[in-house]
């Protein structure tokens, strides 16, 4: 469903010059949904409480993208 939902902001993105994509940010009634687009290859999708500020979520992101890099070595 993620990925589905890539494509249908890319295409929305594309003709108002806003592309290429590089996160979706996705807000339900309860939670919100990260994307981050890892080239053609594939993508990172969080899932993140909502009342949790950005700043924390910047800072864990970072933190845990790191983590995720050294076990993809």
């Amino acid at each position: 469903m993620l990925a589905q939902l890539v494509v249908e902001c890319e295409a929305f993105a594309d003709p108002i010059g806003m592309a290429p994509l590089r996160q979706v940010l996705l807000q339900t009634s309860g939670t919100w949904y990260s994307v981050v687009l890892l080239g053609a290859e594939g993508f990172l999708a969080t899932v993140l409480e909502p009342g949790t500020s950005r700043e924390i979520w910047r800072h864990r992101l970072d933190r845990e993208s790191r983590t995720v890099a050294s076990v993809l070595r």
